[in-house]
């Protein structure tokens, strides 16, 4: 309550600046604050209940079949939704110098509240600062988790943005980006807040706040005129717990490393974007993945394993005039935890052995108005997990939404 209460308060301050801005010349404004944002309307339909956050509106995979005491499927149950909780909000100072650099800071947020206890409620995206220098660029603050990489982000209209498929979290961090010519080295240091690791206290923060380390994350980009290459490593370290089960000091880690690769090719009308991704621990990302207790010591301590995926997306499209045309394809698989594990896991889709997804979408944009509709198709193959958590015994479940947006934007 007491952070849905400083969100709105953010937000009354966000619309005080506004009228402010709105009560000055029109070049004053010019040199103080540039703000804008969209108002957005979805519906969407669904041929089945789904593993899901927001009402509905972010869905991960469809859920398994479940035979109720009729003989029934009992999750085999359509359902229809509205929202407009997505509408956003943005301010953007002026460029100014600072430290002898360019620099500008940005807020940006919308209505899908900080948890699902609290749709439309108003909720941070993005606060940052930029300072850039000839080949040095700094930024800090709240921003995409570097597996998100702003030059090849998919572009599915469902709110998940290709997830669990594509890494979905903004984290709070510092970020220093070393460039020349076309190659560019970012390192950044983050921490969790709205977008965190799960648990034996469920999904928190303090998992990696209290492991002494911020996940720590390099990246390598070669940018040309029609074609952006990329590569990175990450490092995560949590401490799942402080004292043990006979509240003993307890001090055990759990590491995590991941690798990925993405990229970009423009050509006249068409736009590609893809990424792969080999990933261990990835729950805090809204993917597949987490841990598991491999053994627990005589003292009541665990020693933890982690949970191993590959993932993999695609998506293209189209602009011609007022219409494009694009496909999203995602998918993620199950490699286990290589060595044997007790059957106590923390994190998300442990009983999927992999899952797929297609969603073609159709859009028309005609200035400030656009009008959008994406069929998404998701498959998951659920099964038992074994001593090593890989899934055996598949049974094949799918969900077809279909969802149509309008959208319109203003500055």
């Amino acid at each position: 309550m007491q952070l849905n209460l400083f969100l709105r308060a953010g937000l009354l301050m966000l619309v005080g600046l506004v009228g402010l801005q709105l009560k000055l010349s029109g070049q004053e404004a010019a040199q103080v604050l540039e703000w804008g944002g969209f108002v957005r309307a979805d519906a969407a339909y669904d041929t089945r209940l789904n593993v899901e956050s927001r009402e509905g509106f972010f869905i991960f995979w469809p859920k398994p079949v479940r035979i109720g005491n009729d003989g029934r499927d009992l999750n085999a149950r359509p359902g229809f939704n509205m929202w407009a909780m997505t509408t956003r909000l943005f301010a953007r100072t002026r460029e100014s110098f600072v430290l002898n650099g360019k620099a500008y800071a940005f807020v940006e947020g919308d209505f899908t509240g900080p948890s699902n206890i609290e749709n439309n409620a108003f909720r941070l995206r993005h606060a940052y600062f930029v300072i850039q220098w000839s080949a040095i660029r700094l930024l800090a603050g709240q921003y995409w988790t570097p597996l998100d990489v702003p030059e090849a982000l998919p572009r599915p209209l469902g709110l998940n943005t290709g997830a669990p498929f594509h890494s979905f979290a903004r984290n709070p961090q510092i970020r220093i980006e070393w460039g020349r010519g076309r190659l560019k080295l970012a390192g950044m240091a983050l921490t969790q807040r709205d977008y965190a690791s799960s648990g034996p206290s469920g999904v928190h923060p303090d998992y990696l706040r209290f492991s002494k380390l911020p996940n720590l994350h390099l990246q390598l980009h070669y940018n040309a005129p029609k074609i952006f290459m990329g590569s990175g490593i990450d490092f995560k370290q949590l401490a799942p717990r402080l004292t043990t089960d006979s509240l003993c000091f307890t001090d055990e880690k759990i590491r995590s490393v991941s690798f990925t690769v993405f990229g970009q090719i423009s050509y006249k009308g068409f736009l590609s974007k893809f990424q792969g991704l080999y990933g261990q621990n990835l729950s805090d990302h809204l993917m597949a993945g987490g841990y598991a207790v491999e053994t627990i010591e005589a003292d009541k301590s665990y020693k933890y394993l982690n949970l191993n995926h590959g993932m993999a997306w695609l998506d293209v499209s189209y602009r011609w005039k007022n219409f494009e045309i694009g496909f999203f394809g995602g998918w993620f698989k199950n490699f286990g935890t290589y060595r044997p594990a007790q059957p106590l896991f923390f994190g998300r889709g442990e009983n999927i052995a992999e899952a797929w997804r297609t969603a073609p979408r159709l859009g028309y944009a005609n200035g400030p108005l656009s009008l959008n509709m994406e069929w998404e198709y998701t498959i998951a193959a659920y099964g038992t997990p074994n001593e090593k958590f890989l899934v055996e015994n598949l049974s094949y479940v799918g969900n077809l939404r279909l969802q149509v947006v309008a959208s319109y934007n203003f500055l």
